[in-house]
């Protein structure tokens, strides 16, 4: 039976046991191995757009969802089987198979890869070397050899290995250098593309090595290149400050590195702040925030698109939103792109510490809004839409929009054909239906189609952009939901209606609970949340439709009663942080 990456099929594994005798039992040795059967190919073949970097796995090309993956811990030698089992199960409950094991991590340990066998994670691997240059004198490329060269032969069996990278980023960031001093660049071809290949034909064999990440066969730069070939790292939206809709701009092969920062939530926050001391700007949140203008950029984003938080708590939900918000812009174009992109592994799954970062899970084990709207964007089945233009404002602050229509797309991926309907309808934020449609759609693995054109200019004049949003849904025969509300300005402008959200929960058993939320108007983002309980909830953070119940089941820590549950429920949408 063939081992296949999550969402594509089984996990066999299978125990290998290898004996050697000798006569005199002197020479007897005994290897174990636990592995899957399968192939993997990083597959670069000449096609229309230029040459195509995608894993081929038994034959089936696959695109590859998932993020970056760092050290679990600063302290790492004290993490733990299931340490590792948390992060790495909520990676694929999010529709990820695929992780990038950062190269200014660690090798990890067995756990780790076993988990990833076990989860059918595949893993691009890359060798810990990061961002810097480094020395390739004779004494330094021994102790490279003897490193690379234990790694390769311990990790070489796993079934989850998918590819073998030399480094993170050390020809993008040091191309200069590299380019006008000839003696580095010897160094640096001997290091990554002479001694690292050789390592893995002679203890591999079998798997892909990739020089660098990113890579485009070529040391110059430019997004040009990656459209055509290679792995690409865009971080003009965040490092540049670009807007979020650049992300659009650039029809890349595959994207092994985005993202953007948000805070953790205010109970991550409670391990490390003393109460009075919660401001982001104070020194303990400071002091959790590694990148030198990283609050200065967050706030930049959260004030393009949402009102002023008049609540300390409701800046780290807001930063949260609008980190989800770009993720799930540039991911759904990716995905568009198949099969022309291939990859879209967001920066970054995890975290070693609580802090601000480009996380999906924070420290604690809590998923950010990120990691409930990957869940959503990594889904097999996806409906998705893409708006050409863009709203623009002038002098007076006059906003002024080139959208005239929505294009309308499924993504698929499953492993086998499926039926299913697409309906869209165009809602007033009074309850309104102004237009609506539907139709049956044929979906098929590895492709995207674009299925349906909306046109939106006469009803945005007729109506005004901020007070419509157009809902679309895509229900698969399996009994599969995509769905998601798609805004024609920022939500900033729209006067979001402000209504009670009605709750109640039932109890199915000690720890787990049904809890059905019902609301007379559009709720967006709507949070459920038991401050002091340790809670998962199998959705969070979504749309709300007026007059539609929504039932999400959650799982608590330890045993609860109804009463207890019910009267710890907080629950936020967008419009509570405007009052």
């Amino acid at each position: 039976r063939l081992w296949w990456p999550a969402g594509q099929g089984g996990q066999p594994l299978y125990d290998v046991l290898v004996t050697v005798h000798a006569p005199d039992l002197l020479g007897a040795d005994l290897l174990h191995r636990r592995i899957g059967l399968r192939t993997i190919v990083l597959d670069r073949h000449r096609d229309r757009w230029g040459e195509s970097f995608q894993f081929v796995v038994n034959g089936r090309p696959v695109f590859a969802k998932g993020a970056n993956w760092i050290p679990a811990h600063s302290f790492v030698a004290g993490l733990t089987r299931a340490g590792y089992a948390r992060d790495l199960g909520a990676a694929v409950a999010a529709h990820m198979n695929c992780l990038r094991l950062w190269g200014g991590g660690i090798y990890e340990s067995e756990h780790f890869y076993d988990l990833c066998d076990e989860l059918g994670l595949l893993v691009w691997h890359d060798f810990m070397f990061s961002c810097a240059l480094y020395p390739a004198d004779a004494a330094f490329l021994r102790s490279v050899r003897a490193e690379a060269t234990g790694q390769v032969r311990r990790l070489q069996h796993r079934a989850c290995l998918a590819l073998w990278c030399g480094n993170n980023e050390l020809a993008q960031l040091n191309r200069q250098y590299l380019l006008e001093q000839p003696a580095l660049m010897r160094g640096y071809l001997k290091l990554f593309h002479e001694l690292l290949p050789a390592v893995v034909v002679q203890h591999d064999g079998v798997t892909a090595y990739w020089p660098t990440s990113e890579w485009r066969g070529d040391f110059r730069g430019g997004h040009a290149l990656g459209e055509k070939s290679g792995d690409s790292h865009y971080w003009d939206v965040w490092h540049a400050r670009h807007p979020v809709k650049d992300y659009e701009k650039w029809a890349f092969r595959f994207v092994s590195e985005y993202g953007m920062q948000s805070y953790s939530s205010a109970a991550t926050n409670a391990t490390f702040c003393p109460p009075g001391d919660t401001n982001v700007f104070g020194p303990a949140m400071e002091a959790h925030q590694k990148n030198p203008l990283g609050n200065q950029v967050i706030l930049d984003y959260v004030a393009r698109r949402y009102r002023y938080p008049c609540r300390p708590e409701d800046l780290l939900y807001l930063s949260q939103l609008n980190q989800a918000y770009c993720m799930q812009v540039g991911t759904e174009h990716y995905r568009r792109l198949t099969p022309r992109c291939m990859g879209a592994l967001y920066w970054q799954l995890n975290d070693c510490w609580p802090a601000t970062s480009w996380s999906s899970l924070e420290f604690t084990g809590r998923w950010k809004v990120l990691h409930h709207a990957a869940r959503r964007f990594f889904a097999p089945a996806l409906v998705t839409a893409h708006l050409p233009g863009d709203e623009t404002t002038a002098l007076g602050n006059i906003r002024t929009t080139t959208v005239r229509e929505a294009r309308v797309y499924t993504v698929y991926d499953g492993p086998a054909p499926a039926r299913g309907r697409l309906r869209w309808e165009l809602r007033h934020l009074d309850g309104r239906t102004v237009l609506s449609g539907q139709k049956p759609v044929r979906l098929q693995p590895g492709r995207s189609v674009h299925q349906r054109t909306v046109t939106l200019a006469r009803a945005m004049a007729a109506h005004g952009r901020e007070n419509l949003y157009l809902r679309l849904r895509l229900e698969v025969a399996d009994g599969a939901v995509s769905e998601q509300a798609v805004f024609l300005t920022a939500p900033r402008n729209m006067p979001l209606p402000k209504a009670p959200i009605r709750a109640r929960v039932r109890l199915l058993s000690p720890r787990y609970a049904l809890v059905t939320l019902r609301s007379a108007v559009f709720q967006h983002a709507v949070e459920l949340d038991w401050p002091g309980r340790a809670a998962q909830a199998a959705d969070n953070y979504f749309d709300l439709f007026p007059g539609e119940p929504r039932q999400v089941t959650v799982v608590f820590a330890g045993p609860v009663t109804a009463r207890t549950a019910q009267k710890a429920l907080r629950l936020r949408a967008l419009a509570d942080t405007y009052d």
